[in-house]
């Protein structure tokens, strides 16, 4: 078209599954799946119970 092709770095699917899986690694962990679109959070289960502080003396 318009002058040269623009130069682009085309990665094979190895290396595109490589980086997804380190991408999602942190996002798997706290319960997202498929790139973060998804998750398995039940609402129906109450709310684990929150942490109670604790004191430091000293």
């Amino acid at each position: 078209m318009f002058g040269g092709r623009a130069r682009r770095r085309r990665l094979d699917s190895v290396e595109v599954t490589r980086r997804l899986n380190q991408l999602n690694a942190p996002y798997r962990a706290a319960g997202f799946g498929r790139d973060g679109r998804s998750h398995d959070f039940d609402f129906d289960q109450p709310a684990p119970a929150p942490a109670v502080p604790v004191g430091v003396s000293g």
